[in-house]
Parts: C-alpha cells; sequence; structure tokens
C-alpha cells in the first residue's frame, strides 16, 4: 500500500507474463500497468514515497558456461510512465539489496550491489544512494573483502558490514563497522 494509502501495488499475471499493477483504492482513480520483460521476474516491489517503487527482479542467465540468477533494481513510477534501470551495466550477480527508503518523499533509497565480476574488489557489495526518479547513484560505502551485508538505521546512516572469512573462520564486524562510518 503506498504511504498515503490510496492506492496499492501487486504482482499479476497478464497474458502468461508477470507485470507490476498499480491500483486505486478508492473511486476515480486509474489503474496502471508495467511489463518488465518476458524471460524476467518480479520478485519484490517497495513504495518510496507515494510516487516511486523499487522493484527487484531477476532472470536465469548464463556466466562462464554456468546459469545463474542475476538480480537487478527498477525504479517505477507510480503511474508507470517511467522506469529506471538503476545501473544495471555496473552492477554485478546481485544487485536488489534495498538497506533504506527515505522518508521525507523524496525517491532514494540504499541499495548494497555488487558492482561487477571481473574482479573479486566487484564481488563485495557496494553501497550506494540511489535516486529512483533519475537513477542516478552515489557510492556511501565501498565493498570491502569479506563484507556481504550491510546495515543502515532509519536515517539512511550505513552502520554496519557484516564481515565473514571462511579461512579464518573469523567475524571481524568491528572493522566493516569502522571503515563503513568513515566512508560515509
Amino acid at each position: 500500500m503506498s504511504p498515503d494509502g490510496t492506492r496499492i501495488a501487486a504482482k499479476m499475471a497478464i497474458g502468461g507474463q508477470q507485470v507490476l499493477v498499480v491500483a486505486p483504492l478508492f473511486p476515480g482513480g486509474k489503474m496502471a500497468a508495467v511489463k518488465v520483460g518476458a524471460t524476467v521476474d518480479i520478485n519484490w516491489w517497495r513504495w518510496v514515497g507515494d510516487d516511486w517503487l523499487a522493484v527487484g527482479v531477476g532472470s536465469q542467465d548464463v556466466l562462464y558456461g554456468e546459469d545463474i540468477y542475476v538480480t537487478r533494481t527498477l525504479g517505477v513510477k507510480a503511474d508507470m510512465t517511467k522506469v529506471n534501470r538503476i545501473d544495471w551495466t555496473h552492477s554485478g550477480v546481485r544487485a536488489d539489496d534495498v538497506l533504506w527508503t527515505a522518508s521525507d518523499g523524496t525517491p532514494r533509497i540504499l541499495l548494497s550491489r555488487q558492482t561487477g565480476i571481473e574482479s573479486e574488489s566487484q564481488w563485495y557489495p557496494q553501497v550506494a544512494e540511489v535516486d529512483l526518479s533519475t537513477g542516478r547513484t552515489k557510492t556511501i560505502a565501498s565493498g570491502q573483502s569479506n563484507v556481504f551485508d550491510w546495515y543502515a538505521d532509519g536515517a539512511g546512516v550505513v552502520r554496519m558490514g557484516y564481515r565473514y572469512d571462511d579461512d579464518s573462520r573469523k567475524r571481524p564486524c568491528s572493522t566493516a563497522v569502522r571503515t563503513a562510518i568513515r566512508s560515509r
């Protein structure tokens, strides 16, 4: 449900394809829908203010001969007149972990995502502030070795990164936290 309580978003199937629908809850509003692609799954959606949604999508792909599931994030205007791909060309396999949404009415989120697959440093997710209305991103916390999960507080400040090293079997979280806070 939209924050103002006037609309609801849902996933539906139309003609065998998944679509995201925004429907009014009261008379006088218009229903709107958007298709994301024949082979693309709509995995989740989240209202960001009354006029925008962050939408997680995914699809099967082949990478170095292996079948993998690749995820991405979209910024979708609630009337379905605009869809922005959130930095798809500079994302790795996972690019759909929303850590925070703005509560001031602006279409901003914090997104944890890989930045590529070509090097180990790109594999570990970074945190970016994203404007869903433009698709612009700004790095808030850079990816760090063995940090796979990031956490932000209610004000949108990155407070913690969860680090685990398979070789040493240690979780030195405090190092990730200090680095994340310094990079803000």
